[in-house]
């Protein structure tokens, strides 16, 4: 291998090392971001089931009063009223634990398909109204029932219309726009009509920047739609972690920008609201992805994810990244660095000489940046699995691939892995290839093979392992490729996931080094990822940034693993067969 290319090989891979770092820096670095108009919200969605195990569908264990009261006081800077959905659980609780802290609450009464457990929810709910009127500034029956397909509107009519002869709090149900406009008639059940507008969650998702004129649009409309009657957005929000859906980017800082603006919006135009969420509620990624447990104003541990004023950093905590990219730069150094003393390095990403100080810098700078790239992969991996992992499955299928990402990356190591053409630059009887004239010919020495010592280096345990390791992540990429053909709604684009084994890939393949000998299976796993994703961009669309990086990303690994290594069988097949054209001497060569 020539020094140029093992040359342009470190400058490639110290311009993405140095790319990486520079987005770690800028995105701890704060924006502006508008202020709203009254740091706290007019109301602001609660559930307890914050911490790590808690569920509403796990054991049935009552809410203490302790823990409200831990929450409310937290919740009560950002806020003057709780909405709640259920009274079950120690939730009856909640309109207590509110009077003694001068908080209102919207009590919410759960209705499922039990027609039992219904009655149970019911007659609690109105008694607790009842007792805490003060309080309680409404009820409302039912949440997106319709929306679920638990009840038809009849039956909610009945419900409904039972809690107002039992009470003199205002009732109201609660869904999603949509379902209101398609079941007007329940509007005579209720006091006022609780209308949910979510732009992420739309079936045409609204990006950040048209999300407050979309609720504007809807609140329009169903004012139409429900004259005479008032109403209130029951819930509106913004992820701050997860996927794109089309332009709709979750984020802390949209996050952050939506509540603001929507609270500007909301004064001028005298809408009432309920924002989701108070908390993060990791349990319901099992049901809705990493989306779904991120809608809250406090992370899971109660603490605020962006400041009520001022502005706001991507992420608060840059220095995680940039320490995993030192880590990963003084250990790869540290490797290469312990080979060269021993005189163990590998010949594949060898230069013309190797004992040269030149060489040695290359092969040293070469390590840092691969290094300093696999330290910040290893940290979004670790990221991406912790967002993203519903169950002990998917943490270890996602932790299986980050693995093979470090693998990958210690094979781009200067040195790690030896391959056909190095080992032929090691032996120094080999010295070079003899003319096209005497093939067969073992030629005399050359400079490679008197630069190098004459002893064979055999194969490394990375020679023997980063082939199926290469092979098991275009397998884990056609798995999501799939999957995200046909069931993307709730799924991430792993783009830091598959990044990493990209990187080490590529640097690989730039210093010549060998790749992946082709196979049927590889080229039937290509065209199932290629098919898909293609697939998938039709769906989500030329906005969906993500879902194009991770196209690209897909497209190059299959690239480097399956069209590169049949390409260069095929040259090398072509260049050792023997010529059918005679020679001028009449034989053929």
């Amino acid at each position: 291998m020539n020094r140029r290319r093992f040359v342009m090989a470190t400058v490639i891979a110290w311009l993405l090392a140095i790319g990486l770092v520079a987005f770690a820096v800028r995105s701890g670095e704060p924006v502006p971001v508008a202020d709203a108009p009254d740091p706290r919200a007019q109301c602001l969605s609660y559930a307890p089931y914050r911490l790590p195990g808690e569920s509403p569908f796990g054991a049935r264990v009552r809410v203490s009063r302790e823990r409200l009261e831990t929450d409310f006081r937290l919740l009560a800077s950002r806020t003057r009223c709780i909405r709640t959905y259920s009274v079950q659980l120690g939730l009856d609780q909640v309109p207590a634990v509110a009077q003694s802290l001068g908080m209102d609450v919207m009590l919410g009464v759960w209705i499922g398909r039990d027609p039992l457990e219904n009655e149970a929810e019911l007659a609690l709910a109105t008694a607790v109204a009842n007792r805490y009127s003060t309080t309680v500034k409404s009820l409302i029956v039912g949440n997106e029932v319709l929306l679920r397909r638990e009840q038809p509107a009849s039956k909610m009519a009945g419900y409904l219309e039972q809690v107002r002869r039992g009470t003199k709090v205002p009732v109201t149900y609660a869904d999603v726009w949509e379902f209101w406009e398609r079941n007007a008639d329940l509007a005579r059940q209720v006091d006022f009509v609780t209308i949910h507008i979510l732009p992420y969650w739309e079936d045409d998702p609204v990006g950040i920047d048209g999300a407050v004129a979309h609720i504007g649009d809807i609140h329009a409309r169903m004012q139409k739609v429900f004259a005479g009657k008032e109403l209130l957005i029951g819930e509106t929000g913004w992820p701050g972690q997860g996927r794109m859906r089309r332009s709709a980017r979750p984020g802390r800082i949209e996050q952050a920008r939506f509540h603001r603006e929507f609270a500007v919006a909301a004064r001028a135009a005298g809408w009432r609201y309920n924002l989701i969420e108070a908390f993060d509620q990791p349990w319901k990624r099992q049901l809705e992805g990493a989306m779904g447990g991120a809608w809250g104003l406090f992370d899971n541990v109660g603490e605020a994810k962006f400041p009520a004023t001022g502005p706001v950093a991507t992420d608060p905590n840059p220095a995680s990244r940039l320490g995993a990219a030192a880590a990963g730069g003084a250990l790869a150094v540290c490797l290469v660095l312990s080979n060269l003393v021993a005189g163990r390095w590998r010949p594949v990403l060898r230069p013309v000489s190797a004992s040269g100080p030149v060489d040695r810098w290359l092969m040293l700078a070469l390590a840092l940046a691969v290094g300093v790239t696999a330290g910040i992969g290893l940290e979004a991996q670790w990221r991406y699995l912790f967002i993203w992992a519903r169950d002990p499955f998917e943490a270890g299928a996602i932790g299986a691939i980050a693995v093979c990402g470090l693998v990958l990356a210690l094979a781009a190591l200067p040195g790690a892995t030896a391959s056909p053409a190095g080992a032929a630059e090691t032996s120094g009887a080999a010295g070079t290839a003899g003319t096209a004239g005497t093939a067969g010919t073992a030629g005399t020495a050359g400079t490679a093979g008197t630069a190098i010592s004459g002893e064979r280096i055999g194969p490394s345990w990375l020679d023997r392992a980063w082939p199926p390791v290469a092979a098991f992540v275009l397998f884990g990429l056609a798995v999501v490729a799939v999957l995200l053909a046909f069931d993307p709604r709730y799924r991430g684009f792993p783009i830091a996931l598959y990044g990493a084994p990209l990187a080490a890939l590529l640097i690989r393949a730039m210093v010549g080094a060998e790749m992946l000998m082709p196979r049927g299976e590889r080229t039937v796993l290509g065209t199932i990822i290629v098919g898909c994703l293609a697939a998938n961009l039709w769906v989500e669309g030329l906005e969906n940034t993500e879902a194009w990086q991770f196209a690209v990303i897909a497209a190059a690994l299959v690239y480097l693993l399956v069209v590169a290594p049949r390409r260069a069988t095929v040259n090398r097949v072509s260049a050792i067969t023997p010529s059918s054209r005679p020679t001028a001497a009449g034989s053929n060569e």
